[in-house]
């Protein structure tokens, strides 16, 4: 039961963002501006709801070592997934006036930052202090991840795998700068590779 209460902010956070998202479709035709929107007022929604998210954040010094290693954690995962999937790695770069300025801030600004506080940071800082199993709590985190992530099947696995690697990473590091680093970079690529 104390794990599942761990979880609800990022549970929430994902089913008032579905409904923002469906509601606020009627008024805001534009699916880009309408996630956008969506996905501010629901992270200020659990905020109000769960004032106590920010409490285990912490910024501490980063380290040069861990930062180079969360830039490859990046690329390698980027690289594994088009491999996985048989893609092609193409590396010439979309235009920029094929991306929209809300899929660039979306992507790269608020998903990492609002994904990683909760799946992560929150998470895993609250297990750890209520001495609870930290490797049942990143198993059960992934696959939240995984299915909120969810067009098909592969693509949740591949997002579970994706959470299990965030997790320990901050398991390792302890600051979620590293992870939102890694989130946002992966995405970068995703968006203009």
């Amino acid at each position: 039961m104390k794990l599942l209460k761990i979880y609800l902010p990022a549970i929430f956070d994902y089913a008032i963002f579905l409904i923002l998202i469906a509601i606020l479709g009627y008024f805001i035709k534009n699916y880009d501006i309408n996630a956008f929107v969506s996905y501010i007022i629901s992270f200020i929604i659990i905020i109000i709801l769960f004032k106590n998210i920010f409490f285990f954040i912490s910024f501490e010094r980063v380290k040069i070592v861990k930062t180079i290693s969360a830039i490859f954690t990046a690329f390698f995962f980027w690289f594994a997934i088009r491999f996985i999937n048989n893609e092609s790695i193409d590396l010439t770069i979309r235009s920029i006036s094929q991306i929209s300025i809300y899929q660039i801030i979306i992507g790269l600004i608020i998903t990492p930052v609002v994904e990683e506080i909760l799946y992560r940071n929150y998470v895993i800082e609250k297990v750890l202090k209520e001495n609870l199993n930290v490797h049942i709590a990143i198993v059960i985190s992934s696959i939240i991840f995984g299915i909120v992530h969810l067009p098909n099947i592969n693509s949740m696995v591949v997002f579970f795998v994706f959470g299990l690697l965030l997790s320990y990473f901050y398991l390792w590091t302890r600051n979620i700068l590293y992870i939102i680093l890694i989130h946002s970079i992966y995405n970068l690529l995703v968006l203009f590779l």
